[in-house]
């Protein structure tokens, strides 16, 4: 499992993407305290498996 700061490091993207990507259910994620304020969790296969996903569909945005 990987910590919050250890998946940002890993994927090169700002943990507040990180944080909205598990809020729209499209990276999972744990919190071992429970709860909904609890520190994420990330699992390298799946964290990895989701970086692969965006970079083959990225959403681009219009200036």
């Amino acid at each position: 499992m990987l910590t919050m700061d250890a998946a940002v490091t890993r994927t090169g993207y700002p943990a507040t993407l990180l944080r909205e990507a598990v809020k729209r259910g499209e990276l999972p994620a744990e919190r071992p305290a429970g709860g909904k304020f609890g520190r994420l969790f990330f699992d390298k296969i799946e964290l990895d498996s989701w970086v692969e996903r965006v970079r083959v569909n990225p959403k681009r945005e219009t200036a």
